[in-house]
């Protein structure tokens, strides 16, 4: 297993959820953060993170087609992807419509506790190593 620090890029056009997430994030990965689709987009391919974490409503381009984009990239498609977002809040569509309909990984709703933020990353990594037999998740975080 590999102890140095995961790469997670963070897509959310809120400033407040921005600063949420990378004091959330900061013990145990190196975040980088993109205040729309379109930055997100560039940083996805120059940083290549380990995980993505995205919200859905963003200027520039949402997070649904940036999940899209992100999922047809030829070399980093399979990039572990979480969707957090309250879009959904109030809908009467079924608990997976929105991940598979973006391709996430993973969908949560907004607000998320730091503790199930981590939790969650912490989760999709290690789904992700399994699929790929190979170690992504330094030991401190198994």
């Amino acid at each position: 297993m590999s102890d140095s620090r995961i790469k997670v890029l963070v897509a959310d056009d809120d400033p407040g959820i921005q600063e949420f997430y990378r004091i959330s994030l900061k013990d145990h990965f190196d975040v980088v953060i993109a205040r729309d689709g379109l930055e997100a987009w560039k940083l996805f391919q120059s940083e290549k993170p380990l995980l993505v974490i995205t919200d859905l409503n963003m200027p520039g381009e949402n997070g649904a087609n940036l999940t899209s984009r992100m999922r047809n990239h030829e070399e980093l498609g399979d990039t572990p992807i979480i969707i957090i977002t309250g879009t959904t809040r109030g809908t009467d569509l079924p608990p997976g419509f929105w991940r598979i309909g973006t391709q996430a990984d993973l969908f949560l709703e907004k607000p998320i506790s730091s503790d199930d933020l981590v939790a969650a990353v912490r989760r999709v990594l290690l789904k992700h190593q399994e699929k790929h037999q190979k170690p992504v998740v330094p030991r401190y975080l198994e």
